[in-house]
């Protein structure tokens, strides 16, 4: 295809990482169409020393998601995994947080039993705890009852708490469809 770019990744990566603010903003313009192929490179930039670089992928990573979790998206459960991988690997605890919040807002029950076995990892459980709460179905309300079941104290009540939020109709708090 004549004048589009080949490398769109690389190009948007070589942009978050710009001393100039501008060149900063494209990329994070530019990032929306990248897909589940840009996440991990996005996320590296994110995890950088460079707190205007990290923001900006933070900025972009945000983008990509809401641009692949529009509705009808083909790209939205490549994506879903791909931070699925994130919140599960080593990566600094900053992107790791920011990927089980982006999994609660397109994730979908096909990531619900990856996630429902990191609520048994101490140090991410109530992260994976908050995105299982705002994952929309059955198979999500199900395994937080699940957890429930087996948890203890301070935890214990977290979950229960999600569990109340998902199950309290939307009338009782004042939102229509």
């Amino acid at each position: 295809m004549q004048g589009q770019n080949p490398r769109p990744v690389a190009t948007v990566i070589e942009l978050l990482k710009s001393i100039n603010p501008d060149m900063r903003m494209r990329g994070i313009k530019m990032a929306a169409g990248l897909g589940g192929e840009g996440v991990f490179f996005i996320a590296t930039v994110a995890a950088s020393e460079d707190r205007a670089q990290a923001r900006a992928a933070m900025m972009a990573l945000h983008n990509l998601v809401h641009h692949a979790a529009r509705p009808e998206s083909r790209e939205a459960r490549d994506v879903a995994t791909q931070l699925l991988e994130l919140a599960q690997g080593p990566r600094s605890r900053f992107v790791w947080t920011e990927a089980f919040y982006l999994l609660g807002l397109i994730g979908d029950r096909s990531i619900v039993p990856q996630l429902a076995k990191l609520l048994e990892n101490s140090e991410r459980r109530y992260d994976a705890r908050m995105a299982l709460e705002r994952i929309p179905g059955r198979e999500s309300l199900a395994a937080l009852k699940q957890a429930h079941k087996g948890a203890v104290g301070d935890f214990r009540e977290a979950l229960a708490q999600s569990i109340e939020a998902r199950e309290t109709p939307e009338k009782s708090l004042g939102i229509r469809r």
